[in-house]
């Protein structure tokens, strides 16, 4: 099940538009539950729609890691640690939630994985 979300949150970073063509914007509200479930242990039972959401936390939360030039990642840290940084960091800040995802795993990540 864990490729799946891998494969669902590489084409929702690809295929994520409203009706109007733009990007669609997630916010901490709408990437949190996904993020948790990723964490839970696979209970085998996810549906299409919890690949996905697990899939788009994923997807977010490697692009972030790899493309904000102030995170810097230990070396061979799996993507669950950096999940675990954002998901603390979302639990810290709820008056945020409703802010850009990606933006606030940006902060988590520099937080958690700073270059020195």
């Amino acid at each position: 099940m864990r490729h799946l979300a891998i494969v669902a949150g590489l084409i929702a970073l690809v295929v994520s538009t409203d009706n109007c063509g733009a990007a669609t914007l997630y916010t901490g509200n709408d990437m949190i539950e996904g993020c948790r479930m990723f964490l839970q242990p696979d209970s085998g039972h996810d549906t299409l729609a919890q690949a996905f959401s697990q899939g788009q936390c994923i997807g977010a939360v490697r692009a972030v890691a790899e493309v904000e030039r102030l995170v810097c990642p230990p070396k061979d840290a799996p993507i669950s640690q950096g999940i675990r940084i954002v998901l603390q960091y979302l639990d810290n800040h709820p008056a945020r939630l409703h802010e850009t995802f990606s933006l606030l795993a940006s902060e988590a990540l520099r937080a958690g994985w700073p270059c020195r």
